[in-house]
């Protein structure tokens, strides 16, 4: 998809951008890919324009994983450790080479109608990219 820049004028006009007419910037054919992070253009008058700048901060938190329950104990805790791998691949998805630690914690048991089901407190540490 391309924009033009009397869609781009149209636009910056419905959403009631005033247009100096003796003022000229020109803007065309900006291929737009979806699979790209969105792309910002800035007009400004005069003077430098203003970059943003990024910073990183590293986030922390916990997560509760859960096995399955099952009356066979080697069952129950095989199910919670692929719960453990699975929440460990799903965080590392999510957030693309910017995980610093992932950790399920310590297993515990716990049974229930003869049912054991193992869970844990899960622990990560994430660096984020954060635009000012």
């Amino acid at each position: 998809m391309r924009l033009s820049v009397g869609l781009i004028l149209l636009l910056f006009h419905a959403m009631g951008v005033s247009t100096a007419w003796s003022q000229k910037a020109a803007v065309t054919e900006i291929p737009v890919d979806p699979n790209s992070p969105p792309t910002t253009i800035t007009v400004q008058k005069g003077g430098e324009a203003q970059k943003s700048t990024e910073s990183e901060q590293v986030i922390d938190g916990t997560a509760e994983i859960s096995g399955q329950p099952n009356a066979d104990p080697n069952k129950a805790e095989k199910s919670y450790w692929k719960a453990c791998g699975d929440w460990k691949a799903e965080v590392e998805r999510l957030n693309k080479g910017n995980v610093i630690a992932l950790d399920c914690g310590k297993k515990n048991p716990s049974v229930e109608n003869y049912r054991t089901t193992y869970r844990s407190t899960a622990t990560y540490k994430v660096k984020v990219k954060l635009k000012h």
